[in-house]
């Protein structure tokens, strides 16, 4: 698979510059009236196009109680300890053990820095609790360490779902992988005897090299189902055993068609004139009128070399840069994944490799609730439209926030997002909530930092939301900022290592905030 070996050997990142430079070039972008710094990208309404709420959001953006610019200094409100009759709480319910599920539903970041690892962030892992098992999407280097400090419970991970071969997303896999068969043999369970893996073409093969030719595989106990999507349905292959002991099986999976869905093709139709109402930042290597995301038409992931891109508006210096090889995600074709309690359906976003991104349904609607709830989980990406059908009307969605406003041009040359364009994207999907995540190196982490997310406020109150925004960067809270103008105020939140969000029945009263304590087994 010279593919694979190939995205393997690509860097997790481009170069940036410092971010005082940055601050000084797009000054005007920390300011949300002011317009989008590239004009060409400015919507010509300029009208923020908020989903309708249907329900109060369930959690309460920090930034409402911080000034923006051109507002008084707001002051934070009291201090719990200073209430009569209260004490604060220094012994909170674990937020993302899977028996401390207010809602039955939670999503938890262990790793929320891009490219590499920095002293407060780790690289991408996410994970999706209910209360019979935890679904992980990435698995950068470090996440056994977030896993472990976290207090989950390992036993629990059923499936854990790769988004694309850049480091920052897959380099833990073989040590977490190893960490979470251990767990499970250890528990016993019948029902969980198993974990599968998921991913793109080549996920095989690193977990080949990983645990094959160092003899870790020797170490494993229970079965490890490996499945790669790919777009020709030819190359669907069911599981073939790769070692001797005939632990480790790879398959590969097929996709299907939306048109072929009924709900998903009218999802389709209904979101189409909101996607191609978005700026366009990067265009495909490949003539326009062939590829536009209102046809739902499926167009196969290619890599052209510059020579076949004469005259299109494709860079040739990105195809330069990446070996002269340029990824174009598909449209018009999901991959379908039963999963015990969730629903999972992937699609391909747009990044310098095959990227996916993962969207969790619930199987039932819970007591209580109007409809099943829907998480979306994406990974790097500067177009999501191809699988906007998928996530049509999600209760949150995870997008990446790499770049600021006026960065566009490392937008598309890096084939990642700015803050705006993921709150851009969560209009037009009506998403009921937006995560900002895949942060760069260059904004910080928070000002408080303890491992494991023990810090010192609760954030299941108005005090802690305060606190939680108030000590990110300034950076970070531009970023919200940003995404808040696009999207709407107060439904923007930025992810830290070990926050962990508990996702509201849907129609049911919604909770006041975000609970980011600690975990525990």
């Amino acid at each position: 698979m010279a593919g694979s070996a190939d995205r393997l050997r690509r860097p997790g990142g481009l170069t940036q510059s410092s971010l005082p430079q940055q601050r000084n070039e797009s000054a005007a972008a920390r300011d949300p009236s002011a317009p989008v710094p590239n004009a060409a990208l400015a919507d010509p309404t300029q009208q923020q196009r908020a989903p309708p709420q249907t329900r109060t959001p369930y959690v309460s953006s920090a930034g409402t109680h911080a000034s923006r610019p051109g507002q008084q200094q707001q002051s934070p409100p009291p201090s719990r300890d200073s209430r009569p009759g209260q004490t604060r709480n220094t012994d909170r319910p674990p937020s993302h053990d899977t028996r401390h599920l207010s809602t039955g539903l939670a999503v938890t970041w262990l790793g929320t820095s891009s490219g590499a690892p920095t002293v407060k962030r780790n690289v991408s892992c996410t994970l999706v609790s209910t209360p019979a098992a935890i679904y992980q999407v990435d698995c950068g280097e470090g996440t056994h360490r977030q896993l472990l400090d976290s207090g989950t419970d390992l036993s629990l991970i059923e499936r854990i779902f790769i988004t694309h071969l850049h480091g920052d997303h897959c380099f833990g896999l073989g040590s977490a992988v190893l960490l979470i068969d251990v767990a499970k043999s250890k528990r016993g369970d019948p029902n969980r005897m198993q974990t599968h893996v998921y991913g793109p073409l080549g996920v095989a093969d690193l977990l080949r090299v990983t645990l094959l030719t160092t003899g870790l595989a020797r170490q494993l106990q229970l079965p490890l189902i490996v499945t790669e999507l790919v777009v020709d349905p030819d190359d669907a292959h069911p599981p073939e055993a790769v070692d001797d002991a005939g632990l480790i099986t790879i398959s590969r999976m097929g996709p299907s068609l939306i048109e072929d869905d009924p709900e998903l093709k009218a999802d389709a139709a209904a979101v189409a004139p909101d996607i191609k109402k978005m700026p366009v930042v990067w265009r495909p290597p490949r003539p326009q009128s062939s590829y536009h995301p209102s046809t739902h038409t499926p167009v196969e992931p290619t890599y052209v070399s510059p020579s076949s891109i004469a005259g299109s508006d494709a860079d040739e210096e990105d195809l330069e840069m990446y070996g002269g090889r340029s990824y174009v995600a598909a449209h018009g074709i999901y991959w379908d994944i039963p999963c015990g309690e969730m629903h999972v359906r992937a699609a391909q976003l747009q990044h310098r490799v095959a990227c996916w991104g993962y969207v969790m349904t619930e199987n039932e609607c819970r007591e209580g609730a109007e409809r099943r709830r829907k998480v979306v989980i994406l990974g790097d990406t500067i177009d999501s439209s191809a699988l906007a059908p998928l996530a049509l009307s999600a209760d949150l969605l995870a997008h990446e926030a790499t770049y600021m406003a006026g960065m566009e041009d490392q937008c598309r040359k890096g084939q990642h997002s700015a803050a705006w364009m993921a709150g851009r994207y969560a209009a037009a999907i009506k998403a009921q909530q937006l995560v900002l995540t895949h942060f760069s190196a260059r904004y910080g982490g928070p000002d408080s930092y303890q491992r494991g997310g023990n810090e010192d406020f609760d954030e299941n109150t108005e005090e802690g939301q305060y606190l939680a925004f108030s000590r990110q960067s300034e950076a970070v809270k531009t970023l919200i900022w940003e995404a808040e103008k696009h999207y709407r105020p107060g439904g923007v939140i930025a992810a830290r290592d070990f926050l962990a969000v508990q996702v509201p029945m849907a129609g049911a009263a919604a909770p006041s905030a975000a609970s980011g304590t600690r975990a525990r087994s």
